[in-house]
């Protein structure tokens, strides 16, 4: 809203760009919604064959005009060609573009959603647009020249005034006599409307008042006519910011549909209006939403309650405070006889109603985001609004709706471990003897299984589950060791059963029994860091069981892809359930498969800060390294990608030192 307010004419209440640029800009904006890239450069190609009078250029100086288009004297006719006026150029662009979203439309390309290259270009082409609006300080369609404005927080807006020489030249011209006019006429046209909607008309109709007033006073905007301005700063009021707005969409509606309308169901853009930016009702959540907190004997009011009944209160004062002016005005309207003008409300009268219509809109603020209101005393904590009530640890969403448990799921604090591969993600045993797969008894992989279920469910590796065929499931639990090894001879046995149809035709159905196996090296799980913002940020890993841990181990090379330290981050880990999502995770979503990161395409992987502190300490002076500790640097610097020792010989070093002990640097 405040950017659209400087990029305003208060004169001709347009943007103060010239038409042919908002013109082109509109339609560049109206290709790249239809995801027309190409067409969209080639529009920045389609210059005027001759500059108009108030024509938009790169550089405005009357010598450059021939830079405008440098084929127009090559394709004929040079200073013979006609003059394009700015309304002919305008349609000239609209024609094209209308001809390039017909095309894509019969490409199907308009209906689709939009790429990330299109999506760029177009967030892209809009902030050159609205940065191009505020950078004119002279209007290009009038020439008048409008006042600068500066924001209090988020709760007043000042208007600058113009300087000397600037208000003789607007004077000069007789611009801005009819502005504030304008303005009030809007503001009167809504007024009926207004006063429909009970009392709170009485809040609007003082505010129509405002700009009447003297422009001694900073709270109020000159009037038309008056004296040039003094150095004081002028208040614009809600009323005032909003009459101007209106005025604007009247002008620049198109441009600004475009910027922001919404689309609707069927792909077109509703129409948008000034009222966006302005809150005429609060909505009220039900008290059952709210409720008191009880603490002893006292009873809190609910936070929430506390913020509407500020508004209410704030918004009685005001009612109070126009009624007492109002009831002051008429007794000197009467005096003053029928053909005086009424008198406006006396400036103390004016400041109160000021101040309370400030601080309505700080308390509407604070509902909204309390960091967004008038601060409050040293002392006392802000009552949090509903954007603190969503956002950040404490939020509704990661407090109340994230890191909920799930079947086949477990979660704990992640601890670096070097000595790991990157491939790999180490797991305590108390989740190596909690999570399951159901694996089907073959030929191939009954031994293990037999042994599983000899282990029983408290012995890694075992097995907590058998299924049978026809899907009935024996616990191991509360078997003694003599049932379980029966139960594991009998695992590649068929039962002896027959079911609906194929049991009348004499055909047995044969289907595996399934052993809800432990957790083991080589499975294939999915790690999840919250919060999940990109789709690296759940890789599948596989596992490597270590006795006597308490965390889940992970290497440093996956922290940039994870966004994790080591600081207390926690992670999540997910079992997958069967062959399918096993593959999709092994192949897929590997983490060896996650190098680049899908929106830039940078390296996500690689080494970071505790790398190269490693690298500093394992090549000081004063470090040596024992037998072991040298293999283990040797077998690390030099195993093959592949499991194994690559089948050759490694000829090591001599030791730096010999006694008392062999030690290597």
């Amino acid at each position: 809203m405040f950017s659209l307010l400087r990029s305003a004419c208060m004169n001709c209440h347009r943007f103060r760009m010239s038409r042919v640029e908002v013109g082109k800009a509109v339609a560049k904006l109206r290709l790249l919604d239809a995801g027309a890239v190409v067409e969209a450069g080639d529009l920045d190609a389609m210059l005027p064959k001759v500059k108009a009078k108030r024509a938009a250029a790169p550089s405005p100086a009357a010598g450059e005009e021939e830079a405008l288009d440098p084929g127009r004297d090559e394709e004929g006719g040079g200073d013979d060609e006609e003059e394009e006026s700015e309304d002919a150029y305008l349609r000239r662009v609209d024609d094209f573009v209308e001809k390039c979203l017909a095309g894509a439309r019969a490409r199907g390309r308009a209906c689709r959603r939009r790429i990330t290259v299109e999506e760029d270009e177009l967030r892209r082409a809009v902030n050159d647009f609205t940065r191009r609006l505020q950078a004119k300080n002279k209007c290009e369609n009038c020439g008048a020249h409008s006042p600068k404005y500066r924001k209090d927080g988020y709760v007043k807006i000042f208007q600058k005034p113009l300087p000397k020489k600037l208000a003789a030249q607007n004077e000069a011209r007789k611009f801005g006599v009819k502005k504030h006019e304008e303005i009030l006429a809007r503001m009167r046209r809504d007024k009926p409307a207004r006063r429909a909607d009970s009392d709170r008309s009485d809040m609007d109709d003082d505010g129509e008042e405002l700009p009447e007033e003297d422009g001694d006073e900073e709270v109020e905007v000159g009037a038309p006519g008056e004296d040039p301005p003094s150095e004081k700063q002028t208040l614009m009021t809600p009323m005032h910011v909003k009459g101007i707005l209106q005025l604007l969409w009247e002008k620049e509606g198109k441009a600004l549909d475009q910027l922001f309308g919404r689309f609707l169901p069927s792909g077109k853009r509703s129409a948008s209006s000034a009222e966006m930016f302005f809150v005429d009702v609060v909505p009220v959540t039900p008290t059952r939403f709210r409720p008191a907190s009880v603490m002893g004997d006292k009873v809190f009011e609910n936070p929430k309650t506390v913020q509407l009944t500020a508004i209410l209160n704030c918004c009685e004062r005001l009612r109070e405070l126009q009624a007492s002016a109002k009831a002051k005005e008429e007794p000197e309207a009467a005096a003053a006889g029928p053909g005086t003008p009424n008198a406006a409300p006396k400036k103390p009268a004016l400041a109160s109603i000021v101040d309370a219509w400030i601080q309505l809109q700080s308390d509407v603020n604070a509902l909204i985001d309390s960091t967004r209101a008038i601060p409050a005393a040293k002392n006392i904590e802000p009552v949090p609004g509903i954007r603190q009530a969503l956002e950040k640890k404490e939020g509704l969403f990661r407090k109340h709706m994230m890191g909920k448990r799930v079947n086949y799921a477990a979660r704990s604090v992640i601890s670096p471990d070097p000595n790991i591969e990157t491939s790999e993600i180490g797991v305590p045993p108390v989740f190596a003897v909690k999570l399951t797969y159901p694996e089907p008894v073959t030929y191939h992989n009954v031994k293990e299984l037999r042994q599983a279920v000899i282990n029983g469910p408290k012995v890694w590796p075992g097995a907590t589950h058998v299924q049978h065929e026809d899907g009935e499931v024996t616990a191991l639990e509360h078997l003694s060791k003599e049932s379980r090894i029966a139960l594991a001879n009998q695992l590649l046995t068929p039962q002896d059963f027959k079911s609906g149809q194929e049991a009348g035709a004499g055909v047995a159905v044969r289907i595996n029994k399934k052993v809800l196996r432990h957790l083991r090296d080589g499975d294939v799980v999915l790690m999840n860091r919250q919060p999940t913002l990109h789709k690296p940020s759940i890789m599948a890993h596989r596992v490597k069981v270590l006795p006597g841990e308490k965390t889940i181990r992970m290497h440093y090379a996956n922290c940039n892809t994870y966004n994790a330290d080591f600081d207390g981050d926690e992670m999540n880990m997910h079992l997958p359930q069967n062959e399918i999502a096993r593959a999709e995770a092994m192949f897929i979503a590997s983490n060896d498969e996650q190098y680049l990161v899908p929106t830039s395409g940078s390296p996500l992987r690689g080494l970071i800060q505790d790398h190269v502190v490693t690298g500093v300490h394992m090549t000081a002076r004063d470090t040596f390294f024992t037998r072991e500790q040298y293999h283990q640097v040797l077998y690390g610097a030099l195993r093959p990608d592949e499991d194994g020792t690559g089948g050759g010989r490694v000829v090591t070093l001599p030791p730096a030192i010999l006694k008392p002990r062999k030690l290597w640097t």
